[in-house]
């Protein structure tokens, strides 16, 4: 499949081979996020079952670092552009030039160290099918906000997404997905992952909310900070509930 072979190399490091590109392809392959979220939770998945019986504090950490290498950071750069900027309590204009400065600041820095030490904590402390999950809640977040929001600039890189990662499609794949999962944690009696996801999921809209009026939408940064700190409040209220 050459849409999700696509869209597996856009999100992730993993060779997809040789692909010849085609006008469309990068647009209609977005449906198929959720799904490289599953591809990205099994292995973290595979990861941990190696790892049982490991301390938390070496689970936590292989983890985070597995997550880091199979995704090649992509959202944590959107992450720390995106903390620069709404936490600078500056103007629309000027929050928008310093989420496009290549240059990390202050609270940019401080939230790489929070997510990367929330990973290591609440990954060790996780179960199978939480790590499982958090990839699909991160990436399932890009459609929520794809969907409930608008770009904010002219152009950029996030723009094909957001304009495109809402469709029918898409929230259709991602449904499936998240479904099938619900059904298998119900099936081991999870239910405090299920909900779990949900929480996170009112939290992510309502978050994208807040950006939207300070911003007049999102974009392709907020993305990146809507996929990690989803993926970290999931785990959070998972690690809490369970």
């Amino acid at each position: 499949m050459k849409e999700f072979r696509m869209i597996l190399s856009f999100f992730t490091r993993i060779p997809v081979g040789n692909l010849e590109f085609k006008e469309g392809l990068f647009e209609k392959s977005f449906k198929w996020t959720t799904a490289v979220g599953l591809v990205i939770g099994l292995i973290l998945g595979g990861v941990d079952y190696l790892l049982r019986g490991k301390s938390t504090l070496i689970t936590g950490f292989i983890l985070m670092l597995a997550y880091i290498i199979i995704t090649g950071a992509l959202h944590l750069d959107g992450l720390s552009d995106s903390c620069d900027g709404l936490f600078s309590g500056r103007s629309k204009e000027r929050v928008l030039e310093i989420m496009k400065d290549s240059r990390v600041g202050a609270f940019g820095v401080l939230s790489l160290i929070i997510i990367i030490i929330g990973y290591v904590i609440f990954l060790g402390q996780a179960n199978l099918l939480m790590v499982i999950t958090f990839p699909i809640v991160g990436k399932t977040a890009l459609h929520i906000a794809s969907k409930s929001s608008y770009y904010c600039k002219e152009a950029g890189m996030g723009k094909a997404f957001v304009e495109n990662g809402g469709t029918k499609a898409c929230i259709v794949v991602a449904t499936i997905v998240n479904c099938a999962l619900f059904l298998l944690e119900a099936y081991k009696g999870e239910y405090s992952i299920i909900i779990a996801v949900i929480i996170t999921y009112i939290i992510a809209y309502w978050i994208i909310k807040k950006i939207e009026k300070k911003i007049d939408g999102i974009s392709g940064d907020i993305l990146g900070f809507i996929a990690e700190i989803s993926q970290l409040i999931f785990l959070i209220i998972g690690v809490i509930l369970f």
